[in-house]
């Protein structure tokens, strides 16, 4: 017997309604970037900025945070949208900040399929004069085990352009 549960009908609607205005935000080139600082630890130096996806105004009643988005982008198929505006952005404004740090980029599991990933991010670093060297691609374990060969091909033509790798640990799964 089941019974109707009105928690799971307001997920439901508020899921719903996050895919929605997820589309209509990557149309409207809604997301931005946040840059979080990168300190070197023994020196408490600023060497870099980690760049931290934001979307801001959805009129949807509620405020999605990325661990709500993110998800929801790739369940949707769009996370590559959201990642090349938000990119496209961050490095548009490193680029005019003048500074000459690390740039590290989250790249979701799914784009390490994508098999013109590495030369669409030497396009936009070239567009924009952000030196190649300065970006630090950075994706989670969990990418390296979906698809090795695909990861694998992608890291290592990121790493031959001089591209910074990292790997981070998916705490979530």
């Amino acid at each position: 017997v089941r019974r109707f549960d009105p928690d799971i009908d307001l997920a439901h609607d508020k899921q719903s309604r996050l895919g929605e205005a997820l589309h209509a935000a990557i149309s409207a080139s809604l997301f931005q970037p946040a840059f979080q600082p990168i300190a070197d630890i023994a020196t408490g130096e600023i060497v870099g900025h980690e760049v931290l996806a934001r979307w801001n105004g959805p009129d949807i009643g509620f405020s999605p945070s990325p661990a709500e988005f993110i998800p929801m982008a790739e369940r949707l198929g769009v996370i590559d949208e959201v990642f090349w505006c938000i990119a496209s952005k961050a490095f548009k404004s490193y680029a005019a900040s003048g500074l000459n740090l690390k740039l590290a980029l989250n790249v979701s599991p799914i784009q390490c399929r994508n098999r013109f990933f590495s030369s669409r991010l030497a396009q936009l670093a070239q567009r924009t004069g952000v030196p190649i060297g300065n970006i630090e691609v950075e994706i989670t374990e969990t990418a390296m085990f979906r698809d090795m060969s695909d990861t694998i091909a992608m890291l290592r033509e990121l790493h031959d352009m001089g591209v910074s790798l990292a790997l981070a640990a998916d705490l979530a799964q």
